[in-house]
């Protein structure tokens, strides 16, 4: 009821499928960029950017969590075959290297978001969230609000972690000061957002205590 309700008066999933669009057709604009930005993938055949193409298969398969054996499949290397012949000669033969390609992708845009995050103009603020997963796990997620050199607005996912041992505000706070000490900006920490559970007021302490 509540569902059907947002979508007829407030045309809400409306707004979250533009949203979605919009985000996406931005993921792949910023693939095509990465791929000419990247000084180690200049290799290119005559009418194929293969740096190009490693950003938009990695880009694919962890959108859609594909599983990484899809590159080994005849069938979709002949579907490739057909649109480009070159195409064969960069696709990975085994999942273990699609695997590096998504690892050395993770790294670089790592290392983007630290720089974006040490130079920023404001205090870094963050929204932190703690759930379990289907398969029981407890991820807690790290998002960073802050203002760019450029002046921008930004916002960038620092962590989706899992919490080991209990759920306690010593945990937390031991997991958060490793993040913020990894990416270099706990002398830019501003506030931090989260639900009402009765330990965040607990874990905020803690985490003003941690050295």
């Amino acid at each position: 009821m509540i569902a059907t309700h947002l979508k007829k008066t407030h045309e809400l999933f409306n707004i979250q499928n533009e949203q979605k669009a919009v985000n996406q057709q931005r993921s792949i604009l910023t693939c095509l960029v990465r791929g000419k930005e990247n000084d180690y993938k200049r290799r290119r055949d005559t009418d194929f950017d293969r740096a190009t193409f490693e950003q938009l298969l990695v880009w694919w398969v962890c959108w859609c969590s594909l599983s990484l054996s899809v590159v080994e499949q005849t069938e979709f290397q002949a579907l490739l075959s057909f649109l480009n012949d070159s195409i064969i000669k960069c696709l990975p033969k085994s999942h273990n290297t699609l695997r590096e390609w998504i690892v050395r992708t993770f790294e670089h845009e790592k290392q983007r978001i630290m720089q974006a995050l040490q130079s920023a103009y404001s205090k870094i603020h963050f929204t932190v969230d703690l759930w379990t997963s289907l398969n029981t796990k407890a991820l807690m997620g790290i998002i960073a609000h802050y203002i760019a050199e450029n002046g921008a607005l930004r916002q960038s996912v620092l962590s989706l972690r899992e919490l080991k041992g209990q759920h306690t505000s010593v945990n937390q706070a031991g997991l958060i000061f490793s993040v913020l000490e990894e990416y270099g900006i706990l002398s830019k920490v501003g506030y931090f957002m989260m639900d009402n559970a009765s330990n965040n007021d607990t874990m905020i302490e803690e985490l003003s205590t941690c050295k």
